[in-house]
This record gives structure tokens, sequence and C-alpha cells, in this order.
């Protein structure tokens, strides 16, 4: 197959073939997802790799190999793609702007941005494309526009934000709670407590403070708020869990909160993060306003609320 090389481009046949076997680490699997022959779906990877002067594939007796240089460009190749089709696909519908590339923790994912997906694509006027992840994405590397990251410390070479220290209360479920009062300090001793990784020593605060003691040495602990808040709603403890994750639980009867107490700790700073190319685009800033008015941040009002209606522990220290 002739290169097209006048325009510094291989075919996309080429690029499309490569990133199918990449992806399912086959030739024959990645010739029946293209509807091509495996000969034909060798030769356009054998085409791009002469394109590049570069072996991407190391072929044996042992099986196809990939190193971690065509992983790495399969992936980046595979975002370009995506972006073209968003950009046909707005031609052809009538909207603009290709895709708009978000990542957020789980809990976000599932209680924010999935809740109001719609007017987040309303927002950018673009397709959205949300991706879960756990820790700090590489923005360039990843092809990520906008990263929501819970991080003590927020990485220097991106624009970033601060955007909520988040509070955390004490919540139960309504069937395991029964006919006690949530403001009974009893149950903390007669219930299971579930521990988050991101709020270490949590409930060592919260027993010294209200003066329980020590709490239970006993404890099971999630790396994700989710799991937590899934272990509360099968009845299997109480946990500290953010307002904005539990809200329409509450509102629907199934969780209770224990009390007006809250906890705060360095660890659950959420920064958002945007690519320096994407920081200045009008777009970006009624998002970034957008989620802080869905998202409470312990700012001077919400901390008068709480010392109206409570109290609030902090652990300083990450």
């Amino acid at each position: 197959m002739k290169l097209t090389r006048n325009r510094g481009l291989p075919p996309i046949a080429n690029i499309e073939s490569f990133i199918k076997v990449v992806e399912l680490g086959s030739v024959s699997a990645a010739a029946d997802e293209l509807a091509l022959t495996q000969s034909a779906v060798s030769r356009h990877v054998i085409d791009l790799e002469r394109f590049l002067n570069k072996t991407l594939l190391t072929r044996g007796t042992t099986g196809l190999g990939v190193t971690t240089e065509a992983k790495d460009l399969a992936a980046k190749l595979s975002m370009l793609l995506g972006d073209m089709n968003s950009v046909l696909y707005g031609v052809e519908s009538g909207t603009s702007g290709r895709t708009v590339r978000i990542s957020a923790p789980p809990i976000f994912c599932i209680h924010l941005l999935g809740k109001h997906c719609h007017h987040i694509q309303t927002l950018f006027e673009a397709n959205i494309e949300i991706t879960s992840r756990i820790g700090t994405p590489d923005l360039l590397a990843d092809g990520i526009d906008i990263a929501l990251v819970n991080t003590p410390i927020p990485p220097p070479h991106y624009t970033t934000e601060l955007l909520l220290a988040t509070e955390y209360f004490p919540y139960i479920s309504a069937g395991l709670l029964g006919a006690r009062s949530p403001d009974d300090p009893s149950l903390f001793r007669a219930e299971a407590l579930i521990d988050q990784l991101s709020l270490k020593d949590a409930w060592s605060v919260f027993f010294r403070e209200k003066a329980l003691g020590r709490p239970p040495g006993l404890r099971t602990t999630f790396s994700i708020i989710d799991a937590s808040l899934s272990a509360v709603l099968y009845g299997q403890g109480i946990a500290f869990l953010p307002e904005f994750a539990v809200e329409d639980y509450v509102k629907e009867g199934r969780m209770v909160r224990l009390g007006a107490t809250s906890f705060a700790s360095a660890r659950s700073r959420y920064y958002l993060l945007m690519a320096n190319t994407f920081a200045d685009d009008a777009r970006a800033k009624r998002f970034s306003e957008w989620v802080r008015t869905v998202l409470p941040s312990l700012d001077k009002n919400n901390r008068k609320r709480l010392s109206e209606a409570g109290s609030c522990l902090y652990h300083p220290t990450a």
C-alpha cells in the first residue's frame, strides 16, 4: 500500500490495524474485529513500522510481543482517532468541538458527573468522555483536559484550583439503626466501624474528641469511598462519608447521619487540574464555576454553619 508521505501521515487503515493489534494482542483477533484478513492487518502494521522506521511489535515463536512504546503510541493514536471521529460527527450532526476528556475519582463519576452529564455536555458544547481514575493522571500523556483529584499537594505543572476540603459525617443504614436515636453515642461502640484510607485515624480523633475512649481495633478499611458507602448501605456498619455522595440515600430514607460532628483531613482536599492548553478556554471556566455550585466546600459560611449545628474535627496532618 502506498504511504501518503506527501501529507506527512500514514493511511488511517494502518493506524486502526495497529491500535487493534495492540489492544487485542493478536493479529487474528484484530482481523476479526476489523473484518479484514490477517494478511491485510499484518501488512498495515508493517507499513506503519516502515513509515516510522521503528519496530513496534516483536514477532517470534512464542507469539506477538508488544513493546511499551507501542502501547503508549497506540493509546495516543486511539485518542486522536476519537477526536477525529468527534469532529466528523460534529459536522454531520451540526454540533461543534472535539471530545472533552474529564478524569475523576469513582465517587465523583458516580455521584456528581454521572448525575449531571447532560448539563456538563451543555457547558462544553461538545462530546464528553469521563474516565474513573484513582490518583493523579498525567494530563498530557493520557490526553485529559480536566481532572478532579484527591491529593494533599497538587502537581505544579498544571493549572490548579483548590476545589474543596470535604467534610465527612458518620452515616448508618436506616435498617441497622432501627428504632435507636441517631444522637445516641453508644451506637459507635455497638456497631462496626468502617475505615477509609483517605481518612487516616478519623475514628481515633472522633472517639477522643467525643470522650468515647479508644475505638475498637478490629475494623474493615476500604481504599475508595464508594466501597465504604456500599458497606453502609448493606448494613455492615458506620462510616464517614461526604454529604454530596449520600444525599439521595438520605432523602430516600435509606441512610441516616449520626449527629452533627464532621471530620476533615489534609488528605481530603480535592483539586481541579486543567491542561495548560485548556485552562484559558471559557468552557473550562464555566465548568469550574459549576462544580463549585454543586460541591459544598469548607469556606467561612460552611464553618459558621457547622459551629451553629455541631462541630468539625480537623485532622491537620496528611
